[in-house]
């Protein structure tokens, strides 16, 4: 009886040793798994746009008024789409919501509810749209530099002997590296580019201009100072917006 017992106890700490090394391994597998593995996802991350979620009710006049001003934004934003799902009539679409508020880490507080990128916004006034409009630009940029697919160009206008026209070419150099575009160099001292500048004046409703020049889009910049201060800013616009080349 003795050695029978003896055997029993050894078998139950051989089996506690055993559990204690197989629910550790067991706890960070699971805890290992990423939080789609856990709960199906309704955000889009492969989508070549900006996507905004809102959850609205029907008869809702802040979600109304919201709608309204996302309508704004795509118009001003190409790149910005704006998925809805109405909340109050369809349990479905709550499911969604209730999804999409586990995975920001939240809860579901009410309606209108908007998810943009990494921000949450809960409710609608005219400051939250001023907030929203600053994340639907930064995303839409962000979005247009990591994949752009439109090709920009820059008019350079130099002329010989101007040595801010050399020092100028190697800064544009680099921006065509950074984004893409193409640099476009024009010599006024050429019949064919003195008179392209010419309606270039006219068409931008310049007097008088010293070199180098740019123009890209709807702007134009006089001088090395104002290129390299002025310039990158309003390439990064260009990428995100309908801009002639």
């Amino acid at each position: 009886m003795r050695e029978r017992r003896n055997r029993s106890t050894i078998g139950a700490l051989g089996l506690e040793a055993l559990l204690a090394i197989l629910i550790p391994i067991i706890l960070s597998t699971i805890l290992a798994l990423p939080a789609g593995a856990q709960a199906s996802s309704i955000r889009d991350n492969s989508s070549d746009k900006v996507v905004l979620y809102l959850f609205w009710g029907n008869g809702c006049p802040h979600c109304a008024e919201e709608k309204s001003f996302l309508k704004e934004m795509q118009q001003k934003y190409p790149l910005l789409e704006v998925r809805m799902f109405e909340v109050w009539y369809s349990e479905e679409n709550m499911s969604l919501f209730r999804q999409m508020a586990e995975q920001y880490k939240t809860s579901v507080q009410g309606v209108p509810t908007t998810f943009l990128g990494d921000k949450y916004w809960v409710g609608y006034a005219p400051s939250y749209g001023t907030e929203m409009e600053r994340w639907i630009k930064y995303y839409t940029e962000e979005k247009t530099l990591k994949n752009p697919t439109q090709q920009l160009c820059i008019h350079l206008f130099i002329k010989s002997n101007c040595s801010k026209c050399s020092e100028i070419i190697p800064f544009l150099e680099s921006m065509k590296d950074k984004y893409g575009i193409t640099i476009m160099i024009h010599d006024v001292s050429t019949e064919e580019d003195a008179n392209l500048y010419s309606k270039l004046k006219q068409i931008y409703s310049i007097p008088e201009a010293g070199f180098p020049i740019v123009f890209l889009g709807d702007k134009y910049f006089v001088g090395e100072f104002s290129i390299r201060n002025n310039l990158e800013d309003s390439i990064r616009y260009c990428l995100s917006h309908d801009c002639v080349c």
